[in-house]
């Protein structure tokens, strides 16, 4: 019965170790802690996020202002809103001002998240994209 209890908890010494090196060998970006947002959703849309290396030329609430004036007829209801600012890249995220490829391109992302019922065929979350650079508001899309 010793054994049996001294090989258990050997196991689970172990597992607990591996698990837990594994998780500290991941860079914070890896773990998804430099963002609250849905990484898997926005991967399944192809989008990926990387954490940007210098500062963006607009502020946080000039991206927030701009989004609210180019999507504002689809925000109707009440909302709340998160703004994060990545380095964003996804094939199926284009700018619609030059019709390029987004390829680490340094934005903020606007989620407005309904907090009232939605009407149906209304969305529930909408992301907007904005340039951290020029402020061109390039995208808005909703996954849910």
């Amino acid at each position: 019965m010793k054994k049996k209890y001294i090989a258990v908890t050997a196991v689970g010494l172990l597992l607990g170790g591996l698990a837990w090196f594994s998780g500290a060998a991941m860079t914070p970006a890896e773990a998804g802690l430099h963002t609250r947002l849905d990484r898997q959703a926005l991967a399944a849309d192809g989008i990926t996020l990387d954490v940007p290396d210098h500062d963006p030329q607009i502020v946080q609430n000039d991206a927030l202002e701009r989004a609210k004036a180019a999507y504002g007829g689809m925000l109707a209801g009440n909302w709340d809103v998160q703004v994060e600012y990545h380095l964003i890249s996804g094939p199926t995220v284009i700018s619609a001002k030059n019709a390029r490829h987004l390829e680490r391109t340094p934005c903020y992302l606007v989620l407005f998240t309904r907090t009232d019922p939605p009407a149906p065929g209304s969305p529930r979350l909408v992301h907007v994209l904005v340039d951290a650079q020029s402020g061109e508001v390039l995208q808005a899309f909703s996954h849910r």
